[in-house]
């Protein structure tokens, strides 16, 4: 019996989820790989009130609706590409999150939607950057346009 690969998926809940998805759920099932769905959301997003009692009940608030959005996700991709899924969530500091997680979880595969370059985020997050310094296995990216086909040839790049 073969192994079965962990591959992680860090994603921001954007509209380029689906195709991530999809090329993910094709990766899988070439790997004969199970997929762990994990979705940070920045505090500072969250949290827009100065008082504490609002502060948490935005975070408590903003964590249920993220973990239903990210069920319902995971259950439709599940149910329709019959590959093992799993999820969670966190609210905090973006890398320190994905390094958390990336320690804990230890997975083979990361994969990470590559984003257009847009010219006024110059600063960005550089979360690409960040996760092949610390991640030393094999990370895959994905583009909003393109979606890996199962069965088509992979082509790899160093």
């Amino acid at each position: 019996m073969r192994k079965k690969y962990k591959i992680a998926v860090f994603s921001d809940m954007k509209e380029s989820l689906g195709n991530t998805l999809k090329s993910t759920l094709n990766l899988a099932k070439m790997l004969n790989g199970e997929i762990a769905i994990f979705h940070v959301k920045k505090g500072t997003e969250v949290v827009t009130e100065a008082s504490q009692l609002s502060a948490i009940r935005s975070l408590n608030s903003e964590f249920i609706t993220m973990d239903n959005d990210i069920k319902s996700i995971v259950n439709s991709y599940s149910k329709d590409f019959g590959v093992t899924m799993s999820y969670s969530c966190a609210i905090g500091n973006l890398k320190n999150e994905i390094a958390a997680y990336i320690e804990k979880e230890k997975p083979d595969f990361i994969v990470l939607s590559k984003k257009k370059s847009n010219f006024f985020n110059i600063l960005g997050d550089k979360l690409i950057p960040f996760v092949l310094k610390i991640h030393k296995g094999p990370i895959f990216l994905t583009d909003e346009i393109n979606v890996l086909g199962f069965g088509n040839d992979l082509s790899l790049g160093v």
